[in-house]
């Protein structure tokens, strides 16, 4: 038995063995809080939004690297606000950008929010997206209530 543990190959082995065994219980314990969190009810959303890059009249929400950065920091910044696709149920419309005319470095996050009329209630520009989604998100949370 005492061979067994100063072989530096079975040592390996042994090392090895128990670092696969603990990586998949922790993915597995993973797993299981990422679908208990999925499981409990999810907070009220207040107000729905439809992100779109560029125009209001192209929509092409989702096909640009802007407009995935808004809707994941809305998701992580306004928790009550929810991002769809469908126009139907937009209660609010958000329009994302940058400055093309300026370098990367001095390019500002432009926001801009329309009501279901098409009517602008709110616009900024700020040095992050985080920023702008949480001025946008406290315009909007305020409007639908």
């Amino acid at each position: 038995m005492s061979r067994f543990f100063t072989n530096p190959k079975l040592q390996a082995a042994l090392l090895i063995g128990a670092l696969c065994l603990a990586s998949t219980l922790w993915a597995q314990t993973a797993v299981d809080n990422e679908n208990k969190a999925g499981d409990s009810p999810s907070k009220a959303v207040k107000a729905w939004v439809l992100i779109n890059y560029g125009s209001a009249s192209s929509l092409k929400a989702g096909s640009d690297p802007q407009t995935v950065e808004a809707v994941k920091t809305f998701a992580e910044r306004c928790p009550d606000v929810g991002v769809t696709l469908e126009k139907a149920k937009a209660d609010f419309s958000v329009l994302v950008g940058h400055d093309p005319h300026r370098p990367w470095w001095r390019r500002d996050n432009k926001i801009a929010v329309f009501d279901r009329n098409g009517s602008e209630i709110f616009s900024t520009s700020t040095r992050t997206m985080g920023n702008a989604v949480e001025d946008a998100c406290r315009v909007i949370s305020g409007r639908s209530q």
